[in-house]
């Protein structure tokens, strides 16, 4: 994941800016949270929809 990505390239090359990686870390989480809620809702949805065609 992209979001990952750029959290590894600011601990590498600016390990002194420990608040931006710290904050970039805390943006990246919460992005990650919703993706994975969003897909779980997603997938509920589908299953509601497949036991209703059946």
């Amino acid at each position: 994941m992209e979001i990952r990505k750029v959290q590894n390239l600011l601990e590498t090359s600016y390990p002194n800016q420990r608040e931006a990686i710290k904050l970039q870390r805390e943006a990246g989480d919460l992005v990650w949270e919703e993706l994975q809620e969003k897909k779980q809702r997603l997938k509920k949805q589908q299953q509601q929809q497949q036991q209703q065609g059946s």
